[in-house]
């Protein structure tokens, strides 16, 4: 089989590839012993039908097969001769290509590629780190405060009551866009709780001040971008009724509390809170050190990226463009650099990472590597913890000016 690589641009390559005909013929008489396994015609057993009357009575058949098979196996086998991965598996239109017997089957394709980089200059940057913030008393009494939230309480509400934030409300709603009702649109006896922005803008601040047995109406524009394409910008007619309103309270910050949350006391609890504080804050100074040798090293590589991984960055994330652009690039970057320097991910290291991921969401690890696998995202995983690694890597070689010395 013969492969020539025309380099279009640093992420588009076109391979033409030429079948030799008697790979052609031996891959033609393979599709017809087939076929003549199991087509019938008039006045012939199955399997009795000569070979020629076959090739013309399933003439379009058979080239369809053959071309179909000559495909799969050649554009593999090309891949391995050149060394090249392709990002996307490209469409051919095989209408438009023809296959023969005793003739050469020949035709292009043209693959998107990781473009070929060499980074430089990674080792030994200078980068200033900023000191990690002390935890205060304010920091952990906001902590705690935003702990009671999570942990409201809700009780029957008097009558005559007037609605305000954090309490809890039972709505039949029903949406409607020129007039005509919304699809999906009539909602009954949906729970609500006043100012948890469960909704769009706006919606949840109507009920403030309001009582149950209300009715009302009242227009919100839709922002922007929200996902629901059709209501997106438009200006939509809510008629709503309160069918009940449980009032929120917050529990009394006291030993009580904590001990309902499994510590021994409100001093333990708040422990626990400075603790998780000053390790937050600590993974957002060591997330910004990363961050400045990461922005440094794509401003060092302005080198041009695959579109349709540009494409999916901004679908899946929906940011804009050039967002896009500098994310594919870190990738590319760190990949190249794990690549030079052996950096690896041991199975060891993938089962870990799963089992965290599995006890963040209540789950089974090995039922979860299995879900993941199936879905194709384990790689995904994989990839992550690579630049991870990789940027640990980046940070332990770098030159890193502590600011509060740099000042002394």
């Amino acid at each position: 089989m013969k492969v020539a690589v025309e380099t279009i641009d640093p992420c588009k390559k076109k391979l033409v590839i030429e079948v030799p005909e008697e790979d052609v013929n031996k891959q033609y008489r393979a599709t017809v012993n087939e076929l003549k396994k199991e087509a019938t015609m008039p006045g012939f057993r199955k399997g009795r039908i000569p070979y020629n009357l076959l090739r013309t009575r399933f003439k379009k058949q058979i080239e369809g097969e053959v071309k179909a098979r000559l495909l799969q196996t050649s554009y593999e086998e090309a891949l391995k001769e050149t060394n090249l991965s392709p990002i996307l598996r490209p469409e051919v239109d095989q209408d438009k290509l023809t296959v023969a017997e005793n003739q050469p089957f020949k035709y292009e394709v043209t693959i998107e590629v990781k473009p070929e980089i060499q980074v430089e200059g990674y080792k030994g940057m200078a980068v200033k780190k900023l000191p990690v913030k002390p935890v205060t008393d304010e920091d952990v009494q906001k902590g705690l405060e935003a702990l009671q939230r999570e942990h409201i309480q809700y009780r029957e509400a008097p009558e005559g009551y007037s609605i305000k934030g954090n309490d809890l409300i039972v709505i039949d709603y029903d949406g409607f866009l020129e007039d005509k009702p919304i699809k999906n649109g009539s909602v009954q006896d949906y729970s609500l709780v006043v100012g948890s922005k469960t909704m769009i803008p706006g919606f949840e601040e109507q009920f403030l001040g309001r009582q149950k047995g209300d009715q009302f109406e009242f227009n919100l524009t839709y922002p922007e971008d929200h996902p629901n394409e059709e209501l997106a910008g438009k200006n939509v007619r809510f008629s709503v009724k309160i069918k009940d309103v449980k009032e929120g309270y917050l529990l009394p910050l006291d030993d009580e509390f904590a001990k309902d949350l499994e510590f021994n006391s409100l001093e333990e609890l708040k422990g626990k809170i400075r603790q998780g504080i000053a390790e937050r804050l600590q993974k957002e100074v060591d997330a910004a050190l990363k961050r400045q040798i990461l922005n440094a090293l794509v401003e060092k590589h302005p080198f041009p990226v695959p579109p349709s991984l540009v494409n999916y960055q901004r679908i899946m994330f929906r940011i804009p463009e050039e967002e896009a652009v500098r994310r594919v690039r870190s990738s590319l970057i760190l990949e190249e650099i794990a690549r030079l320097e052996n950096i690896t991910v041991s199975e060891e290291e993938l089962d870990e990472e799963i089992k965290k991921m599995a006890a963040r969401h209540n789950q089974h690890p090995a039922a979860l590597k299995k879900s993941l696998k199936e879905k194709g995202s384990l790689e995904d995983v994989r990839l992550d913890l690579l630049e991870t690694k990789t940027l640990d890597f980046l940070v332990s070689h770098a030159n890193i000016l502590e600011e509060n010395k740099q000042n002394e």
